[in-house]
C-alpha cells in the first residue's frame, strides 16, 4: 500500500471543509452564517472543533494542533526528499 501524497491529504481536507459548510446549510440561516470564503469556513471549523474538544474532557485541542503541526512538517519534508 502506498502512502497518500500531500495533494491527496489536501483534497481530503477540502472535502471535510465543504461537508462542514454544507451541513451548516441545514440549520436555519437566522442562527448560522454560511461562507463562500474558504478561509472563513476554515476559521469557523477550527473554532467549532475547539468547542468540541472543550466539552470532551478526553481531548486537548492545543495538543492535537501541535501534533498536527509536527505531522505536517514531517509530511512536507518527506515529499521533498
Amino acid at each position: 500500500m502506498t502512502k497518500p501524497t500531500n495533494l491527496q491529504r489536501a483534497c481530503w481536507a477540502e472535502m471535510a471543509l465543504f461537508a462542514y459548510n454544507d451541513e451548516k446549510a441545514t440549520v436555519p440561516l437566522k442562527i448560522m452564517e454560511l461562507y463562500d470564503d474558504k478561509q472563513a469556513v476554515l476559521t469557523d471549523l477550527l473554532c467549532d472543533l475547539m468547542h468540541y474538544a472543550h466539552i470532551d474532557d478526553a481531548m486537548e485541542f492545543q495538543e492535537a494542533l501541535e501534533r498536527a503541526r509536527i505531522h505536517h512538517q514531517a509530511e512536507l519534508a518527506e515529499e521533498m526528499s
